[in-house]
């Protein structure tokens, strides 16, 4: 090997170690700007877009505001659970969100600062409620717990009448 060849031999073996390092430091930045590119319809990457968005902003009301926004798209549901920066409280509440939005609405409960609608939840034996205790605490609690005085309500009613 010529004093030339073994110079850029070294000179590529420097800039490969000196790129890794780089990569490392920098690697899940780089995967998660690169989610958009490994998905490939449409809809997938604008999810991929609004998933990642959300997890770069800061803790904002309006944060939130768009997350609702963002969850009646269930492709945007699937790439929250998949995002690992998102835990699975996160994933169970933007699918209830999910299912909320989609869902047929049954009855309607006059609750102490408004009217809240029921609803039955798409793809499930549940019901949900409009309610900011249902849409942020009860939606993603244990089973048995997940009921808010609207719907407890709403079921002590449909059992009296029938």
């Amino acid at each position: 090997m010529t004093g030339l060849s073994r110079f850029l031999c070294e000179l590529r073996s420097k800039e490969a170690s000196r790129l890794s390092a780089l990569g490392e430091a920098a690697g899940f930045a780089h995967e998660v700007a690169g989610i958009a590119h490994m998905v490939h319809s449409r809809e997938k990457r604008k999810a991929a877009k609004r998933s990642d968005r959300f997890f770069r902003e800061d803790s904002s009301p309006k944060k939130w505001d768009t997350f609702l926004e963002h969850a009646n798209r269930k492709s945007f549901v699937k790439q929250v659970a998949r995002d690992p920066r998102g835990d699975d409280k996160l994933a169970r509440h933007a699918d209830s969100m999910n299912r909320l939005m989609s869902g047929r609405a049954i009855g309607r409960v006059k609750g102490r600062t408004g009217t809240y609608k029921i609803i039955k939840l798409r793809g499930k034996k549940q019901l949900g409620c409009t309610c900011a205790d249902w849409r942020y605490k009860r939606s993603v609690a244990a089973k048995g717990k997940q009921d808010c005085r609207h719907i407890v309500e709403f079921k002590a009613r449909a059992k009296t009448a029938s």
